[in-house]
């Protein structure tokens, strides 16, 4: 799902498969309890991150090989308990 934990940020950056769109994951991050929703939009758009329709701002990175994810930082979380990440069909079947 592409989660890397940090001390005071958490890197997004999945790859996914087309039936992974819609998928939920629960767990636990800077101390709460949250649900990620991950989708799948049909283009080459970025990831992007949003709570409560509201996308959140974050640092985007960029890999060698491909257009890496975003970087948020616990702060821009607080209170959310659904997350919702989205991200390109086609960024994340290469």
């Amino acid at each position: 799902f592409g989660l890397q934990l940090h001390t005071d940020s958490v890197s997004i950056d999945p790859i996914l498969q087309l039936q992974d769109d819609g998928v939920s994951v629960q767990l636990s991050l800077f101390g709460s309890k949250r649900t990620l929703r991950y989708h799948l939009s049909d283009d080459d758009a970025p990831v992007t991150v949003s709570v409560g329709g509201r996308r959140l701002d974050a640092d985007a990175y960029d890999l060698p090989y491909r257009r890496g994810g975003l970087v948020v930082g616990e702060k821009a979380l607080e209170g959310a308990d659904v997350i919702d990440i989205s991200v390109g069909v086609h960024r994340s079947t290469i």
